[in-house]
């Protein structure tokens, strides 16, 4: 059974490679700045806690 991971990258992969790297570099970017908003929140969570104590 294909998941909808397996459906996304098959479709990803049926691109011409110049879409493939585009798609790629986009998805890349996405999750660097989800990382940095993660990274934002928790040191506001944690300067928070600190104010608090």
């Amino acid at each position: 059974m294909m998941t909808l991971r397996d459906d996304i990258h098959a479709l990803i992969d049926s691109l011409p490679e110049e879409s493939q790297v585009e798609v790629y570099n986009t998805i890349w970017e996405y999750r660097e700045e989800e990382e940095k908003e993660i990274h934002e929140e928790a040191k506001k969570e944690v300067q928070e806690n600190q104010t608090k104590e």
